[in-house]
């Protein structure tokens, strides 16, 4: 399993991120691929039953909610979350995404979108790697 960005939209930061993923959910579930999608992993800003029941009743999606134990202390690995952390670090590697240089959301859109195209092209085909000349 590995996490992969299926899409995206930029918006202020004053936007309210419950809206702003519904908003996205119903724009993804009109393409042909999410008719594969069954459960959306989310973190406990997405929490609430309300939530929950609007997510399943406009696109029928289960949103499952990824939470730490209250009890524990320091680091905890939270399944499913390195998913979503790993999108984000290769994100960050692509000289373009690791500063906010874009003054237009819909560029946002596109350099984000072009540098996840960029990922899975190099995961279908790999860098060859050369042998060093004077190895023996």
């Amino acid at each position: 399993m590995s996490g992969n960005l299926l899409d995206a939209i930029v918006v202020p930061a004053n936007a309210d991120e419950r809206a702003c993923a519904l908003c996205l959910l119903v724009k993804v579930k009109k393409v042909a691929w999410s008719r594969n999608l069954r459960t959306i992993f989310a973190d406990t800003g997405f929490g609430g039953e309300e939530f929950e029941q609007q997510i399943q009743e406009q696109v029928g999606y289960k949103l499952e909610i990824i939470s730490r134990d209250a009890q524990q202390k320091g680091f905890v690995l939270l399944p499913k979350r390195w998913l979503i952390e790993q999108v984000f670090g290769c994100q960050g590697r692509n000289r373009r995404l690791s500063r906010d240089y874009e003054q237009k959301p819909h560029i946002s859109r596109a350099t984000i979108l072009g540098a996840n195209i960029h990922r899975w092209l190099r995961r279908l085909k790999p860098a060859a790697r050369v042998a060093p000349e004077n190895a023996e």
